[in-house]
């Protein structure tokens, strides 16, 4: 927890810490070791270890400051991560899906309901015409526009 608020230049959360625990945690099936080495920081280490053996436990993150929602990684844990990825990319069935870790966690989940948002939008076009059943969405939702007054 040298990364939290307090600590050198860093200002981490302990909940932010939670959060991170919360969302890996969910993308392993709940899978997941913390181990800890060292602690410098006594308020740190205690504040980050109680928040994220909550988010172990299940407790729920849902508080987290404007901030650091909208905050965008840095890019070094960027590098690194990206880096990681390619390495363990045939072993993490998930990591295919990690295509937004240079994003802030706010720009991020936009940007999913963006993508869901169209795809709902171009499925619902298909389905109203009768014979576009198996078509392509994207084919469907064309011709849908061309057969429109």
């Amino acid at each position: 927890y040298n990364a939290m608020s307090g600590h050198d230049s860093y200002s981490v959360t302990a909940e932010c810490f939670a959060f991170m625990t919360q969302e890996l945690g969910r993308l392993a099936d709940g899978r997941i070791m913390i181990a800890l080495e060292g602690g410098y920081n006594l308020v740190s280490l205690s504040q980050g270890c109680d928040m994220c053996i909550r988010s172990l436990l299940g407790e729920q993150i849902t508080h987290l400051p404007a901030r650091s929602l909208k905050c965008p990684p840095n890019q070094y844990a960027v590098k690194a991560i990206e880096e990681c990825i390619t390495i363990h990319r045939k072993y993490w069935q998930f990591a295919h899906y990690l295509n937004h870790i240079s994003l802030s966690v706010y720009d991020a989940v936009k940007r999913d309901q963006e993508e869901v948002d169209t795809i709902t939008a171009l499925a619902s076009l298909s389905m109203q015409h009768p014979n576009n059943y198996n078509q392509n969405p994207l084919t469907a939702a064309a011709q849908l526009l061309q057969t429109r007054p």
